[in-house]
């Protein structure tokens, strides 16, 4: 399956969308991207995550895990900050 569409807040209009969206990632076809994939490559998730005090409390109940990745969001900087 590969569907060009769902990247975007705008894209999921109602809660059928939602619904749409849920039936898809629970679905057993391999997705591409999948959920995971999808939210660690948005930019804004990575520039959020590269807060580790953030990135803790978002993983509290695995706090080794968040140790583990949080490299992997470092050296994002956001462009809105540029003087």
């Amino acid at each position: 399956m590969y569907y060009r569409t769902g990247y975007q807040l705008e894209q999921h209009r109602s809660e059928s969308d939602w619904e749409a969206r849920k039936l898809l990632e629970l679905a057993m076809p391999i997705k591409c991207p999948s959920i995971d994939v999808h939210l660690t490559t948005f930019k804004k998730f990575q520039q959020a995550f590269s807060d580790e005090d953030l990135l803790k409390r978002v993983m509290a109940k695995s706090l080794d895990e968040a140790e583990k990745i949080k490299h992997l969001f470092e050296g994002i900087w956001s462009l809105e900050e540029i003087d």
